[in-house]
């Protein structure tokens, strides 16, 4: 139900405030974001063909998405170009992109397939969108998070690099609390799955290209209201104070159309 997204309107600091007000302007007011039960099917054919269960494995919430993010990740080739003509859920995904290089998929798809991955097996999980401000910046980004009951928070896992970001301390970070601590120059880094972690501060130096790119992309958030089986194309949109996002859509859709125009590109 709509309690599980509470931290997304709580807990960012006061100068990056997301609001009740914002999201009941996303044209969902009185609605909350909810979770498919009927995983049957998928969970059937998974455990078949991509064996979640078993490569999921025992322990934490968090323990056990990671063993999936670092299975699917490396399986699931990155391209920008790809053109989102399959259907957008796990097995239609899977069926075209899983360990076929030659047709890759963008981080939206790649994030659907390990959000259902980690629903089909237990863990609750979400997409999420981070976007950035300015309207000609047309390069944004999409993640997975997911709910760890022994950490009590959400954590994100980002299945295009293979990784998460972590404190000073290791610990595994929120999209928000990610945000509130670029917002205050606190620490945070990238690690991937594959990263030594003894060295946090090598490792950030190592992952600044990263860092740098996520800080830029999470000024707003886009959430998938449905999380279950496929995408009813239904989000929540989560921004600032002051923020006019439909002004800046609209100015990034005529930046956008001008470039076409100007390259002697059809529009279509």
């Amino acid at each position: 139900g709509g309690a599980a997204f509470c931290d997304f309107v709580d807990s960012a600091p006061a100068a990056l405030k997301v609001t009740r007000r914002n999201v009941s302007a996303c044209g969902f007011e009185g609605r909350s974001a909810f979770y498919g039960k009927d995983f049957s099917a998928f969970l059937g054919r998974a455990r078949e063909k991509y064996g979640l269960v078993k490569l999921a494995g025992k322990g934490s919430a968090f323990q056990r998405a990671k063993r999936l993010l670092h299975h699917l990740a490396p399986r699931l080739t990155h391209s920008s170009y790809y053109d989102n003509h399959v259907p957008c859920d796990a097995l239609s995904l899977l069926e075209y992109s899983y360990e076929r290089p030659d047709q890759g998929i963008n981080c939206l798809n790649k994030s659907k397939i390990l959000t259902e991955c980690c629903l089909a097996v237990g863990i609750y999980a979400r997409r999420v969108g981070i976007m950035p401000c300015s309207p000609y910046d047309n390069d944004n980004h999409v993640v997975t998070e997911i709910y760890d009951p022994d950490l009590a928070k959400w954590v994100m896992l980002d299945p295009s690099t293979d990784g998460w970001f972590v404190d000073e301390n290791g610990g595994p970070l929120s999209l928000l609390e990610l945000r509130e601590r670029f917002a205050h120059r606190q620490f945070a880094t990238f690690v991937s799955s594959t990263d030594r972690k003894d060295n946090l501060s090598r490792l950030s130096d190592k992952n600044m290209e990263l860092n740098t790119y996520f800080c830029k992309n999470l000024f707003w958030l886009s959430v998938d209201r449905y999380n279950g089986f496929g995408d009813r194309k239904e989000r929540f949109f989560f921004i600032p104070d002051g923020y006019d996002l439909e002004r800046n859509q609209i100015a990034s859709l005529e930046y956008r159309l001008s470039v076409l125009l100007e390259q002697g590109l059809s529009p279509e």
